[in-house]
């Protein structure tokens, strides 16, 4: 099972909704019609065509021909940011002549059954980072974003959650990705350290710190790092940082921590997961959710 990415981009008439359209007529689509309309034309029919009438074959048609598969996931957004996450329903099939189509620049169709994903926190960073290229059709290749789409399509579809994704031997760090324990630390040092984010510090240009802070108790500033996985924290990046540094990561290196810096203990960022769950983003609560239903 794989997991794309799909702009909705109009070029007919840029006033609809291509999204909102996909939707409500239970199909993933994009553009690159042929004429006059072929719905039983073969691929090797419509690549001629294409080949014919454009000079090339774009790489995302070649994608949604034959990368994207029967019961992949598709996430698609409309213009209010919405997000729809899909699962492919049936094999390819070319525009029959719709007019409603041909409006919202469909050519290349697939059934697709969709759910309505309301909050952006409840979407993957990946997921809302590959929103970014401009790219029409693009594949999301992150293990973390694709088992969290399929819990969630599960869950919201009414399904029994895969069997293959084991949660009754994962623990909440072995299912979040980098980004989700970003905010999860983040949230920690505001909630329980009583800090206040200065968000415009929150860049990736600044990979030693993920961002920095304020206490509320006497104004020092705070820095924090994370690292996710095998990757390790050096002590020694910190020890000129002017203020206090959290540190938090799976596995502690040896050393003299300098005295600027506080580690956090794994087991209370775990328990702050579970205790207060309400106040982290959609994706850590459903995964903290799904833990807790299985007994951990």
């Amino acid at each position: 099972m794989n997991l794309w990415r799909i702009q909705c981009k109009p070029e007919a008439e840029p006033h609809l909704d291509v999204a909102d359209f996909l939707h409500g007529e239970g199909i993933v689509g994009i553009g690159w019609r042929l004429e006059p309309p072929m719905a039983f034309i073969s691929k090797a029919e419509y690549r001629k065509g294409l080949a014919e009438k454009y000079g090339s074959v774009d790489r995302s048609v070649d994608a949604f021909l034959d990368k994207i598969s029967d019961g992949d996931l598709v996430w698609i957004r409309n213009k209010k940011q919405t997000y729809y996450l899909g699962r492919v329903a049936s094999e390819w099939s070319h525009w029959d002549g719709s007019s409603d189509y041909e409006r919202h620049d469909i050519g290349n169709i697939r059934r697709c059954e969709w759910i309505v994903v309301k909050n952006a926190d409840d979407v993957p960073g990946r997921v809302r980072n590959a929103f970014i290229p401009r790219k029409t059709v693009q594949p999301v290749a992150d293990g973390h974003a694709i088992d969290y789409s399929r819990l969630l399509f599960a869950r919201l579809h009414g399904e029994p959650i895969p069997a293959d994704l084991d949660l009754k031997k994962a623990g909440i760090f072995s299912l979040l990705s980098h980004e989700d324990m970003e905010d999860v630390v983040a949230c920690y040092l505001q909630i329980i350290e009583n800090c206040v984010m200065f968000p415009s510090t929150h860049k990736r240009s600044t990979p030693l710190i993920e961002g920095t802070m304020a206490s509320r108790k006497d104004g020092r500033r705070v820095g924090y790092q994370v690292k996710s996985g095998a990757a390790a924290i050096s002590y020694s990046d910190y020890e000129h940082f002017n203020g206090t540094v959290y540190l938090f990561a799976l596995n502690r290196p040896d050393g003299v921590m300098p005295p600027n810096c506080i580690w956090l203990d794994a087991d209370a960022v775990r328990a702050f997961v579970r205790d207060y769950k309400r106040f982290l983003p959609g994706v850590v609560q459903t995964w903290q959710a799904v833990i807790d239903e299985a007994g951990r």
